[in-house]
């Protein structure tokens, strides 16, 4: 399973980390960023609020796809190993296949349908191969340069809600 990244020294890993800054992180930074130009900020100001959003909306979809592979069910209240089902490959399931690519999880995920048993055997090879704890690790660096963006700025109102945020995002459980 070696993709034209694969082949020129990148990796899906690293593409994922790509789509996720022009996807979720766009989503994130958009809002800093005109709620920051609307206030009349300076620039480096909303270029520090940008910076929050981005590295904030990349820490928060980390946490999320993690969720799908460890998170509890009835806390998340939906199933969990649906990306998977659906063959959508977060972080973690990039490493795990990068650091195995002809083994049993590359053969699981071959499969166009996941069955719930496949499924779910495929998220236990993950979390085996250490890939969620480096995620994980991955995700809370990216919310510490959030929080480092947004101790750019002097406080204002909301300063402190951001903040938390930041914490939230690779904290939380749903």
């Amino acid at each position: 399973m070696r993709s034209k990244s694969a082949e020129s020294g990148g990796s899906d890993a690293d593409e994922h980390l790509e789509i996720l800054r022009m996807k979720t992180a766009t989503l994130f930074e958009l809002p800093c960023r005109l709620g920051a130009e609307l206030a009349g900020c300076d620039r480096a100001h909303v270029r520090a609020l940008s910076r929050f959003g981005q590295e904030l909306g990349i820490a928060f979809q980390l946490t999320d796809d993690l969720l799908d592979l460890v998170g509890d069910s009835a806390r998340l209240g939906k199933p969990t190993g649906a990306d998977l089902r659906a063959g959508v490959f977060s972080h973690s399931v990039l490493l795990a296949l990068q650091q195995n690519p002809d083994g049993r999880l590359a053969e699981l995920l071959r499969h166009e349908n996941l069955t719930a048993p496949e499924a779910d055997e495929a998220a236990a090879l993950v979390r085996g191969s250490g890939a969620v704890e480096t995620t994980r690790e991955l995700a809370r660096a990216y919310a510490g340069r959030a929080a480092a963006a947004l101790a750019e700025l002097p406080e204002f109102p909301g300063h402190d809600v951001l903040a938390d945020l930041t914490g939230h995002a690779v904290s939380r459980t749903r």
